[in-house]
């Protein structure tokens, strides 16, 4: 299955940006492409003219109680029964079952193992662009691959991050005609719940987090639309574009093979493709600090980073030291930016 040019970005590594800029400033040769627009420290508003930011409309999202029965028949058939087929190899269109780990800077976390059955080829798994990696890949053996967590992961705390992945193909199956019952022992196992009759509630709890996201989400999204770049600082995209390319031509060349194979079409093709993401990805960059400057500023107080750092632990479920350790404090004060950011829009929002 062809891939789109996101999900081949999605994979790429968190590199070092040693790109075009100006040669006699170090920090721009060796500072992460993904982070520069955070160490600028000058006007954001000559990259951008803010348009309306505060009062955006933004349709409500309500839960149902018919949304959590579609919820619930999506479960179902998700974990419809299978048994295993005697094949060796895993090919486009089959039912895999699988293990997986997930380390964050060589350790793994609390939630971070898991098992799964997806249909290689659908693009319905958490993290689609794994699936590629399936194709060809024996029962009983172990695939890696590094994934990068997009902006929009419920685990803000991953948000960004770079994930080394390390899957294991348990079983090649064959979907039997028997979907899933959503009794005590199944919410036990998958959702940690002592009874089925706590789930409904439990369901609703979810899909109404879910929908907190999208509003927040598409309110975030129409801010953005009303900004306008003028430009970008120091050649950013280009770097982006450049270190991206040069990534997946080294990793091609490790198995003997042209760039195309990795980036799933022509060379030009690509770049046009990637330098429409750059620029998009980097809008949102300069939008958020150029709104965070103008509304919020930059400080932030040890007891507003306590009690962000507390939340971010709780929602990956492992202590604030732990997590401070993980991900380091200039990247959790990174995230208090967007968040409140992204506070300070939703709670100047107009509902449609």
């Amino acid at each position: 299955m062809k891939k789109t040019l996101v999900l081949v970005l999605l994979l790429s590594f968190v590199l070092c940006g040693c790109g075009k800029g100006n040669k006699t400033d170090k920090r721009e040769e060796s500072i992460d492409v993904f982070t520069y627009i955070g160490t600028l420290e000058e006007d954001m508003e000559q990259y951008i003219i803010l348009g309306k930011y505060k009062g955006v409309a933004v349709e409500e999202v309500s839960v149902t109680d018919a949304d959590v029965e579609s919820y619930k028949a999506e479960l179902k058939k998700k974990y419809s029964y299978y048994k295993p087929l005697d094949k060796e190899k895993v090919e486009v269109g089959d039912h895999v079952n699988i293990s997986y780990t997930a380390y964050l800077n060589g350790v793994t976390f609390d939630g971070g193992s898991t098992t799964a059955n997806l249909i290689v080829g659908d693009g319905d798994f958490e993290f689609p662009e794994v699936e590629q990696h399936l194709v060809g890949a024996k029962v009983g053996s172990t695939v890696s691959t590094n994934i990068t967590v997009p902006s929009d992961y419920f685990s803000q705390g991953l948000r960004g991050k770079t994930l080394k992945l390390e899957i294991t193909v348990k079983q090649i199956q064959e979907k039997d005609k028997t979907d899933a019952n959503i009794d005590d022992a199944f919410v036990k196992e998958h959702f940690g719940l002592d009874s089925a009759k706590d789930f409904d509630a439990y369901a609703k709890k979810q899909l109404e987090k879910k929908a907190q996201d999208t509003m927040y989400t598409n309110a975030w999204k129409a801010a953005l639309a009303n900004c306008e770049i003028i430009k970008y600082p120091n050649d950013i995209v280009y770097r982006y574009v450049e270190e991206m390319y040069n990534h997946y031509k080294k990793e091609a060349a490790k198995y003997g093979a042209g760039v195309e194979i990795f980036i799933g079409t022509d060379a030009q093709s690509w770049r046009k493709e990637a330098i429409a993401y750059a620029e998009d990805y980097y809008k949102s960059e300069i939008a958020m600090y150029a709104i965070l400057d103008k509304e919020i500023g930059r400080e932030v107080s040890n007891e507003e980073y306590k009690s962000y750092l507390e939340k971010y632990a709780k929602e990956e479920g492992i202590s604030a030291e732990k997590l401070e350790e993980k991900h380091g404090k200039d990247d959790i004060i990174t995230s208090i930016y967007w968040d409140k950011v992204m506070e300070f829009i939703w709670k100047n929002r107009v509902i449609a």
